[in-house]
């Protein structure tokens, strides 16, 4: 595939080039979304696949949310379930209806962490997710998913 598609996707539509940022970044694009300068009416990043946390709005406050999809992902469930219920946020589980990449008769899991917190105290909380949760650092490079 040629430079031009790989930065701008075929005519079709194709590959994107996904936008990188760090922990620290975090702010404007969250800006972004609850502006509604965004693709979609939620965001993610992630640095490997497996720590893909994405942010839902909850009116003015955001949600964080996490869908595993394959089954690395399994285990930060509960991972993540402990960690809202350490903080003192509500948690819940639904699905998006998304098949996942394992075997199973059931929609990929997702769990909501209703954090109910503004952009600042998002990115915090995000921060603290990827460490505690991840062991990613504040130098480590996400992707903005989708």
């Amino acid at each position: 595939m040629g430079i031009f598609n790989r930065i701008f996707g075929s005519f079709g539509g194709g590959p994107r080039i996904a936008r990188r940022l760090t922990i620290n970044d975090l702010s404007s694009e969250l800006d972004k979304l609850k502006s509604g300068y965004t693709e979609f009416d939620f965001l993610g990043i992630t640095s490997n696949g497996t720590d893909c946390i994405y942010f839902v709005q909850a009116g003015e406050k955001f949600h964080i949310e996490y869908e595993a999809m394959t089954t690395e992902q399994l285990p930060y469930i509960e991972k993540l379930k402990t960690f809202g219920e350490a903080n003192g946020f509500e948690t819940s589980m639904s699905s998006y209806g998304n098949k996942p990449h394992f075997a199973s008769v059931e929609d990929a899991p997702v769990i909501s962490i209703k954090t109910d917190s503004d952009i600042t105290m998002t990115v915090e909380i995000a921060r603290s997710i990827q460490n505690t949760v991840f062991c990613n650092d504040d130098t480590t490079e996400y992707d903005v998913v989708p």
